[in-house]
């Protein structure tokens, strides 16, 4: 009786698994509504900055 090696798991799923295993994961820290509210933070400081940099102070001296 002649015994042939067939592969335990289809060509298939072999891809397949290999594939899932191939692509990269990268951690969540934060979730996307606070990473939003992050940003607009920083745009809102970057504006009163560039506010607050072009304001007009009177001088000291005169």
């Amino acid at each position: 009786m002649v015994h042939q090696r067939r592969p335990i798991f289809r060509q298939q799923a072999m891809q397949h698994y290999v594939q899932k295993r191939e692509k990269d994961v990268l951690p969540r820290f934060v979730s996307p509504l606070l990473l939003l509210w992050l940003w607009i933070l920083l745009f809102q400081l970057t504006l009163v900055g560039m506010l607050i940099y072009t304001t007009l102070t009177p001088s000291a001296g005169r």
